[in-house]
């Protein structure tokens, strides 16, 4: 049985998710659905239909990118003027905070379905949001010094 502080959790959470949502570019998209699908198929292997094994799976993927990730901010943060730092470390801070709760609002999409698919659906999530947000930070190291937008 969901609680009510559960579905108002997870309301609150897809709500933040549609409101906060980055808007990306197609070359971003593109390389980030690569690595997913690449993940996705390293993953689930014929003989392997458990979700909880796949998600167990996808999580050690997206831990991997996340180093990727935080090398990259590391490396922008470097190379960013002293006045932008701070606006930048705030919109990291935000991001993760929007990539959490939009997780979650996943995992709490389907808390009922028992363990393996809420968290197969939440590590696909965090793995997505993951690869298009290092696709957004490669975007800005190549294009930042030109003053072009991503």
């Amino acid at each position: 049985m969901t609680s009510k502080c559960s579905i108002a959790v997870g309301a609150a959470a897809l709500t933040l998710t549609i409101v906060l949502a980055p808007v990306r570019s197609k070359a971003a998209d593109d390389g980030a659905d690569q690595r997913f699908e690449q993940a996705l198929t390293d993953c689930t292997p014929e003989e392997v239909e458990m979700a909880s094994v796949i998600a167990t799976c996808l999580m050690e993927k997206e831990k991997e990118y996340g180093k990727e990730l935080e090398q990259l901010y590391q490396r922008l943060l470097k190379g960013t003027p002293a006045p932008k730092v701070a606006v930048l470390r705030r919109q990291q801070r935000n991001w993760l905070k929007y990539q959490k709760q939009h997780c979650d609002s996943f995992y709490y999409l389907h808390e009922n379905e028992g363990w393996g698919p809420p968290r197969l659906s939440s590590a696909r999530c965090l793995l997505r949001t993951t690869l298009q947000r290092i696709e957004e930070l490669r975007c800005l190291l190549t294009e930042a010094p030109t003053g072009a937008v991503c």
